[in-house]
């Protein structure tokens, strides 16, 4: 919900959603989450002209979305230590 909800406020209600398809992005990080709460989300950086997949050799990352993932960390650190 924390994520989701700095995420909407980055990106706007449009364009942030949970998955209808619960999804095993990374098994390691079910490994992670035991120990620390956590969330896993995706910011869509896969090119958007059809590059390979992920974990291929001939992926292309989407720079495009790197300010976007520090906003949301931005908007997340904020909002805890509003808390405190």
């Amino acid at each position: 919900e924390e994520l989701l909800a700095a995420a909407r406020e980055v990106v706007g209600d449009e364009k942030a959603s949970f998955a209808e398809i619960p999804q095993m992005a990374s098994e390691d990080f079910s490994y992670l989450a035991r120990e620390v709460p956590g969330a896993y989300g995706f910011l869509g950086g896969q090119a958007p002209y059809g590059a390979s997949n992920l974990h291929n050799p001939q992926f292309d990352f989407d720079d495009r979305v790197l300010s976007t993932g520090a906003a949301l960390w931005v908007t997340i650190a904020r909002r805890r230590l509003a808390e405190s």
